[in-house]
């Protein structure tokens, strides 16, 4: 490298009329490895100083003062060489121990020096009550941020986030369930079972599926507008770039509808098919650039949204389909007004599971030992996850209700309960397309008996312990006399179009089922004659 010298006014031995001053020594810790960086400021012979400037310690040897420093002079009895060397022995001369600073390059929830860290873009959230020397954490990350409201109280931004779910729950249940078990990606990676799975958003056209889709996935830069979807009509390969560009967030793909155009009907449902293999295997095809081999890792969730359902045998067990239920339009316009609330509810939310997240990586290993060892099912393995993955998630956001003491020991239940029968109703009907074929056939019977088995484990009824404390309002049904009887309102909500009489045949074939001769339900005459289902507990086990 040249350097173009000028005669020194200097001192005498010294090769430039300028020194060098170290401001900050600094090992940045990445991902690949580290990297030291030394920021300087030159002051000058009239007195006057630089800008501070930064070089990395390999880039110290070779340095071009020149550029930093145009208005220095150089002795033209030097080499170049000599005068690179000689600035840099002043730059080493003042080196400590490097400042060591760890530097986040991704989103998402990451560990450090044993510290729990959510790096939400810019920001850096870190427990408040970590008793750990803590290390010093930057971000430099472009793009997307966490935005938040400051002036928003955490209990606002938690009965906003309730009440935005009781607009219309049967569906919106679900999509924050998903939003939530894919923020907490980590958490679950740490017991070894990592979310791996879709959700499909369905609906008649005009029920607001692309813009309630945006409005619960995006959790970042929510102040500066919803960024419209990209479409399935996209190219597997573009759908595999926006995938390996996501981490530990939801992203939509809109909007699988019955195109005029065969081709382009084909093009979604074949995007549709390959997103689901993608994400359920965790992995982006690989790929050869050149000499080398490139895998790269998926690790976000997809809400696809569609006019039609699609998908039978093993592509349907990759997915769960949540039918789209229009809400008060003009209620969910007053939410969507205030659009930093959901991400300012999160923002809290983070910091709590900040706060209790060994605690909350127990309670999901707890919970998946629990559905490994104890929950039988009659559906398909993947689905039973999705069971694990979306009621665990959702018990983690009750468990911030309870700790914050926004929602009673009592509503915490009945909100588990409401929402496991809920998807034990949702998985029960996707299971059904598992079971078919492509043409559409039942590959096998629906085993009633193993699926209510599995309600009763999951603790899916409201039971009274005796007759005494039986209320109408508040129970499904209770224990009489060694059996579990239930209301067949109960039933008919769980089963409907008809399946109870399917269920209520097989019951009977396998023995759970205590009948009145013809009639599948009995009284209890304490009760003022009020009929029951009385199953027996002995084969409930």
């Amino acid at each position: 490298m040249s350097m173009r010298v000028k005669q020194n006014s200097s001192s005498a031995g010294s090769p430039c009329d300028f020194t060098v001053h170290v401001e900050r020594y600094s090992r940045y810790i990445t991902n690949s490895g580290h990297i030291d960086v030394i920021t300087v400021h030159c002051k000058l012979a009239d007195g006057t100083s630089t800008k501070s400037f930064s070089f990395t310690l390999k880039e110290l040897s070779s340095f071009d003062w020149r550029e930093q420093c145009p208005a220095a002079r150089f002795d033209v009895n030097r080499s170049t060489a000599f005068v690179q060397r000689y600035l840099a022995d002043q730059v080493r001369q003042q080196l400590g121990e490097p400042e060591v600073i760890f530097l986040m390059e991704k989103r998402g929830f990451q560990t450090v020096q044993n510290e729990r860290i959510f790096c939400a873009g810019k920001d850096i959230f870190r427990a408040p009550c970590s008793e750990t020397a803590l290390p010093k954490i930057e971000s430099r990350m472009d793009g997307p941020n966490l935005d938040a409201d400051s002036n928003v109280e955490e209990k606002d931004a938690a009965e906003y986030f309730y009440g935005l779910l009781s607009l219309s729950p049967n569906t919106f249940l679900g999509l924050s369930a998903y939003v939530i078990c894919y923020l907490l990606y980590p958490l679950y990676e740490e017991i070894g079972r990592p979310p791996q799975f879709c959700l499909f958003l369905y609906g008649q056209t005009g029920t607001q599926k692309t813009t309630v889709a945006s409005f619960f996935t995006q959790l970042y830069n929510r102040g500066n507008g919803f960024q419209r979807p990209p479409r399935l009509n996209a190219s597997t390969s573009a759908a595999a770039k926006i995938l390996c560009n996501a981490r530990d967030e939801v992203v939509v793909l809109d909007d699988l509808f019955p195109h005029a155009d065969s081709d382009l009907r084909k093009q979604q449902e074949k995007t549709f098919l390959e997103v689901l293999r993608y994400v359920g295997d965790g992995t982006v095809p690989a790929r050869s650039r050149g000499s080398e081999v490139s895998q790269q890792e998926v690790r976000c969730g997809v809400l696809f949204t569609g006019e039609y359902r699609i998908g039978t045998g093993s592509d349907a067990a990759r997915f769960l389909s949540i039918e789209m239920k229009q809400p008060d339009l003009q209620l969910l316009k007053q939410y969507q007004e205030r659009p930093l609330m959901l991400s300012t509810f999160y923002q809290f939310f983070i910091q709590w599971i900040l706060e209790n997240y060994d605690d909350v990586v127990e309670f999901l290993r707890d919970h998946y030992n629990f559905y490994s060892a104890e929950v039988t099912s009659g559906v398909h393995t993947r689905l039973k996850e999705m069971h694990f993955f979306l009621r665990s998630a959702y018990l983690v956001f009750l468990a911030y209700c309870l700790a914050k003491s926004y929602l009673l020991a009592d509503d915490i239940v009945e909100a588990d309960r409401y929402f496991c029968n809920l998807l034990t109703q949702i998985i029960d009907q996707q299971d059904q397309l598992v079971r078919q074929d492509a043409c559409g056939k039942l590959k096998s019977e629906t085993n009633y008996t193993m699926h209510f088995r599995q309600l009763c484990q999951n603790r899916a009824f409201h039971i009274a312990d005796c007759l005494e404390d039986f209320n109408e309002s508040k129970h499904d049904g209770l224990l009489y006399k060694g059996k579990l009887c239930l209301r067949g309102k109960c039933l008919k909500r769980l089963y409907p179009n008809g399946s109870l009489q399917a269920a209520i045949n097989q019951w009977r074939r396998d023995g759970i089922l205590e009948t009145g001769g013809q009639n599948p339900t009995k009284q209890i005459f304490s009760l003022g004659g009020k009929r029951f289902f009385f199953f027996l507990l002995e084969h409930l086990e």
